[in-house]
């Protein structure tokens, strides 16, 4: 069986508390192109991929732009866990090396998945709030 995964990690941003807001760049290798996701440079943007900063390398690599991306979000609301269950089983079916759906959702597709978009609201246990709330 082949191996054709791509799989990127990065920090979008640190929340008010310090806590890493994570993003992850799934697909297939099919598309893939040499050069990597530029950092916004605007300031609305600022301080966005905080990694990026001095090393244009951690940003992801980017794919031809026939290759439509998807995006998946969960715990906006930190009371939200059954969001987190939902987008494990997206997950476990996107990087299943063995499922001809996840080898066709990969080929066809870039999934952008930020697992947790309040992580402070997460971590402090509240329901619908986040550290300014």
């Amino acid at each position: 069986m082949e191996r054709n995964l791509y799989f990127h990690r990065e920090t979008v941003y640190y929340s008010i508390e310090g806590r890493k807001m994570e993003m992850m760049t799934i697909s297939s290798r099919d598309g893939l192109l040499e050069e990597h996701e530029k950092v916004p440079d605007d300031y609305e943007a600022k301080g966005l991929f905080p990694d990026a900063m001095d090393d244009a390398t951690a940003r992801p690599l980017l794919f031809e732009p026939e290759k439509k991306v998807i995006v998946f979000t969960s715990r906006v609301h930190p009371g939200e866990t059954p969001g987190s269950h939902v987008l494990n089983g997206c997950l476990d079916l996107i990087t299943d090396l063995k499922s001809e759906q996840g080898r066709l959702l990969r080929k066809n597709f870039v999934f952008k998945v930020i697992p947790t978009l309040n992580p402070d609201g997460v971590s402090r246990g509240y329901y619908r709030l986040d550290t300014l709330s």
